[in-house]
């Protein structure tokens, strides 16, 4: 809160802070922000927003206190809501006020929102639109390249849950990159979908997520992913392995060329040692269904893991070739997928299944 000369131009809005969020992140991933609200007289108050997240500290400090404070060359603007709202800009600087304001602080609710919260167990139709407290329970997968009317979008489904229920999410475009399993998350702005006769919740371009404190009282109910179970043959069998850059931010594959020990991402422009990038091994299967249908499925590392730790060859995760033998030999499975979906849950040899 340095104080600074002040020029006959400055603007200057003089009252109270109030309510300043946590950081936010927008659906992007590349903006940073936080919001609060000044009090300026008894009955105006006006929406703050800031797109500096190093002044977050400071902002909250001030919110948290009694005194009035100064707003320094901040910039006014049309609010997409209505009215006016106030632009903090690198520029613009904070200072508590020596003058005493002829008006109280008020007590004030938390920011309104014009994306009301929701519980899971309520979103059973389409088009629910809102903001959602939730944990984000695991992944149904890697992130993949999906093409849309807009343009190839990265894409992952996930699982999410709150006090109330379970369900299925999918994140588009750069969400994909700002939540990780076992963390809970304020979601705003995200909608509901009907999905092969399901309803599902999709994040938009609008979508702001930000990490919360976790919520101990998830429901976790598993049942309604994996119901379908059937047997299956498996006629062909295609397994890749791919290189991951180890920057979470970018996530992209890399070509490894040679055996030198570092290599540079492509997409973000980092290098980094090949020791540390990240393997994932995917498994395309095309079966015959007892009803003698024929069928594409989707296997994500994780559950081909689970699947060689049963069987004791864990080893065969290192050896795609091997690893393909080994699934052919088996005359038939067990797979568990959720209704609708190509992803297998669980995969069982049928013969060694008591």
């Amino acid at each position: 809160m340095a104080k600074r000369k002040l020029d006959m131009d400055d603007l200057i809005l003089t009252g109270y802070l109030h309510n300043t969020t946590n950081i936010l992140t927008s659906s992007s991933g590349t903006t940073r922000y936080f919001l609060s609200t000044i009090q300026t007289s008894t009955n105006d108050c006006k929406r703050v927003v800031s797109f500096c997240p190093e002044k977050h500290e400071e902002y909250q400090r001030a919110a948290s206190m009694d005194c009035a404070v100064k707003l320094i060359n901040p910039k006014l603007k049309p609010s997409s809501q209505g009215g006016i709202e106030v632009h903090i800009l690198r520029q613009t600087t904070l200072e508590i006020s020596s003058e005493k304001p002829t008006f109280k602080k008020l007590e004030m609710p938390p920011l309104e929102t014009d994306s009301p919260e929701l519980l899971l167990a309520t979103m059973n139709k389409e088009n629910v639109r809102g903001t959602i407290n939730v944990k984000l329970l695991w992944f149904l997968g890697e992130i993949r390249q999906t093409p849309t009317k807009f343009g190839v979008k990265a894409r992952r489904e996930a699982v999410v849950a709150d006090r109330s229920s379970t369900m299925k999410i999918t994140f588009w475009g750069n969400t994909t990159q700002l939540v990780e399993t076992g963390k809970s998350y304020r979601m705003k702005n995200i909608s509901t979908r009907m999905y092969n006769g399901k309803i599902t919740i999709n994040t938009l371009q609008s979508t702001e997520i930000e990490v919360i404190p976790d919520i101990t009282n998830a429901k976790e109910n598993v049942d309604f992913l994996q119901d379908i179970t059937e047997t299956i043959v498996v006629d062909q069998i295609k397994i890749t392995q791919n290189f991951k850059c180890s920057n979470t931010v970018c996530n992209k594959n890399i070509t490894i060329i040679n055996n030198e020990p570092t290599v540079k991402c492509d997409s973000c422009n980092m290098k980094q040692r090949v020791k540390n990038l990240n393997k994932v091994t995917t498994t395309v299967l095309n079966a015959t269904t007892e009803t003698n249908s024929k069928m594409k499925y989707i296997l994500f590392q994780e559950t081909m893991e689970s699947f060689l730790a049963l069987n004791e060859k864990e080893i065969l995760i290192n050896d795609p070739d091997r690893l393909e033998d080994y699934i052919l030999e088996i005359e038939h499975f067990f797979i568990c997928h959720a209704d609708g979906s190509d992803i297998i849950t669980k995969l069982q040899n049928k013969d060694t299944t008591p």
